[in-house]
């Protein structure tokens, strides 16, 4: 075990990957990361943990973390969890040998008649046409294409193109052309947040520390954002939420940053629920049927 500040890279990442990769390479071999925050107190604590022989080091480190939370009131996080090398597998004994004979030959429409299906689930996807954009708002624009945990930075738009493309200036004076629609999104900062309500998350220069790569690439300007989903208010101005980048982070974020796109419609995740809980109600259904209803990116999928 190995405590240290959140606010940096920690000294022992690079030592106990080390024993990940190199020392202790076969499985049971787990390198893993919780982060510790208190109600009372700004700031997290990270513990590293490095562990090697345990076959049941996930039902430990579960454990582990419940107690944290019952015992001394902290809320935990776990980033992530890396694991050593599979260790290699016997096969000079299989007690199967397949065959041709083995498989189904038939059609994929003759199989597919003969089962016997427990249930059906329908998914349905609603649209409504983005907000029109025009010189001089204020957008973020995504430059990883990767809408949903892709990097968003703040800009002006500088001017509109053929094919419902656009020039972008981000805040860094750097200028982008040829910006498809569906990689920009208008910027408002709004007031109370509802639960589950998509959103934008400023993640600012602080938070990132000693990524230098990054400073690199935009000039020294690191403010960005993420998409991400609020779960519950938790002050008068701060709230949790889930960041979506490429480990999924909880964090406590400040209202000031955060941001929203303004809503296409006037028909809302929770409206749009109630709709179709309606039109549930009014059908031939056997009333086992289950209704949900959750946001994604901007938007909200219902099954």
């Amino acid at each position: 075990l190995a405590p240290g500040l959140d606010s940096s890279k920690p000294w022992y990442s690079s030592l106990f990957e080390w024993f990940r990769a190199d020392v202790i390479e076969i499985s049971p071999s787990h390198h893993a990361e919780v982060l510790f925050s208190s109600p009372l107190r700004s700031g997290k604590l990270r513990m590293g943990i490095f562990s090697a022989g345990n076959v049941d080091f996930y039902p430990h480190l579960v454990d582990f973390t419940e107690k944290c939370e019952s015992k001394f009131g902290l809320e935990t996080e776990i980033p992530r969890v890396l694991e050593g090398k599979p260790p290699k597998m016997t096969c000079s004994n299989p007690s199967i040998v397949a065959t041709e004979s083995s498989y189904d030959r038939t059609t994929a429409d003759s199989q597919w008649e003969s089962q016997n299906p427990l249930g059906m689930q329908t998914l349905s996807q609603f649209e409504s046409p983005r907000w029109p954009l025009h010189v001089g708002d204020r957008v973020l624009g995504l430059i990883d294409e990767e809408v949903t945990s892709g990097r968003w930075f703040p800009g002006r738009v500088i001017a509109t193109h053929n094919y419902n493309t656009f020039s972008l200036r981000y805040e860094t004076g750097e200028v982008e052309k040829g910006i498809p629609r569906q990689f920009i999104r208008k910027l408002d900062f709004a007031g109370d947040l509802a639960d589950e309500e998509a959103v934008f998350v400023r993640i600012s220069k602080e938070k990132l520390g000693g990524d230098l790569k990054l400073k690199e690439e935009r000039g020294g300007n690191l403010d960005f954002f993420y998409l991400g989903q609020v779960l519950e208010k938790m002050s008068s101005n701060e709230y949790k939420v889930h960041i979506h980048n490429d480990i999924g982070v909880v964090d406590r974020v400040n209202q000031k940053d955060i941001a929203v796109t303004p809503a296409h419609s006037e028909v809302s995740c929770t409206k749009l629920k109630a709709m179709l809980q309606n039109a549930l109600v009014s059908s031939d259904s056997t009333g086992k049927d289950k209704l949900e209803v959750q946001g994604a990116g901007d938007g909200c999928i219902a099954t």
